[in-house]
């Protein structure tokens, strides 16, 4: 940041952000710089007062959660019982440092709804549900959801019918109705295109929650323009919204992603008008479902496949 804040494009709204900087330079030369940066700092931190050091450690420190009961069996039974239940157990909980707990996501994606938007009366559930399962805590992720961090397993089930009774129970963690996206030009006046209402299509597109368990882990991210705030680039299947003559159109990327092994995604030919794009990933998503191996996903896929067989399913639709 500080080698940005030093020789970024603050003197236009356009290319005032970090990657403009990094083509500019070279991912070379911006590593250069950064590496330049450290050693001349390194060694010039503050000195913290043990007191300070102590207060900050404590804002990060692990709570201290009391026993769980076993409720395994319950668990085993309700999932049984209820394929809702079980289908947001397997997509929306995740492991915890506690043997007792898991995290949950709250899913802000469904048909109807702007991609991680809440209505008040909404925000005010999920605050009590924080407040009575989750010891008060509530965090919002990057992909436009809710993490609750530490429920215990105990209380899972009485956790789903009261997100259930909220309207709050969608299974979506993970999967191609995941989306992220931009406010595109409902909402931005930097953005060629709309993003809100192209999500709203694949999800209908995507409407059988037997398909998209079927799908499996999928990121399809949505920009609304080259700032890239849906981090498209970062998705498995990217969308970036082009101004094409006055009129809306859309690139479509395959293969970024995210984390320790992060990749920027490939466009895979012309940008496509707004209404080709649900046929287009329909087809991309058949290419993957009509190809992948056992337990394969489509980032793997992908990888073993290569982009051409995309690239024909994608420009030789009728």
């Amino acid at each position: 940041m500080r080698v940005y804040n030093a020789a970024g494009r603050r003197d236009n709204i356009y290319k005032a952000r970090i990657k403009i900087l990094v083509e500019a330079m070279g991912i070379n030369a911006f590593s250069d710089a950064v590496d330049a940066e450290w050693v001349r700092i390194k060694d010039s931190a503050v000195d913290l007062p043990e007191t300070e050091k102590h207060r900050i450690m404590a804002q990060f420190a692990r709570p201290s959660l009391p026993p769980v009961s076993e409720a395994a069996l319950t668990t085993r039974k309700r999932r049984r019982d209820d394929a809702g239940f079980d289908c947001w157990l397997g997509n929306n909980t995740h492991p915890h440092w506690h043997d007792g707990y898991v995290s949950a996501s709250i899913s802000l994606k469904q048909l109807g709804r702007p991609p991680g938007d809440a209505a008040a009366a909404e925000m005010i559930a999920m605050a009590d549900l924080a407040d009575q399962f989750g010891r008060g805590e509530l965090r919002v992720t990057y992909s436009q959801n809710i993490i609750i961090p530490h429920i215990p397993r105990d209380q899972l089930a009485a956790f789903y019918d009261a997100l259930r009774t909220a309207g709050l129970a969608g299974a979506e963690n993970g999967l191609i109705s995941d989306m992220i996206a931009c406010p595109g030009l409902d909402y931005c006046n930097l953005a060629n295109t709309r993003s809100l209402p192209l999500a709203d299509t694949l999800f209908a597109r995507f409407g059988s929650p037997e398909m998209r368990q079927d799908i499996g882990a999928q990121r399809l991210n949505i920009s609304g323009c080259i700032n890239a705030c849906g981090h498209h680039h970062a998705a498995d299947i990217g969308i970036l919204g082009v101004n094409k003559k006055g009129t809306e159109h859309f690139q479509i990327s395959l293969g970024g992603r995210a984390g320790e092994d992060a990749a920027v995604g490939r466009i895979i030919g012309p940008s496509i008008a707004e209404d080709e794009v649900p046929d287009a990933i329909a087809a991309l998503i058949g290419i993957y479902r009509a190809n992948r191996q056992a337990g394969e996903s489509f980032a793997v896929s992908l990888a073993r496949l290569g982009t051409e067989p995309f690239k024909a399913a994608l420009h030789g639709r009728s």
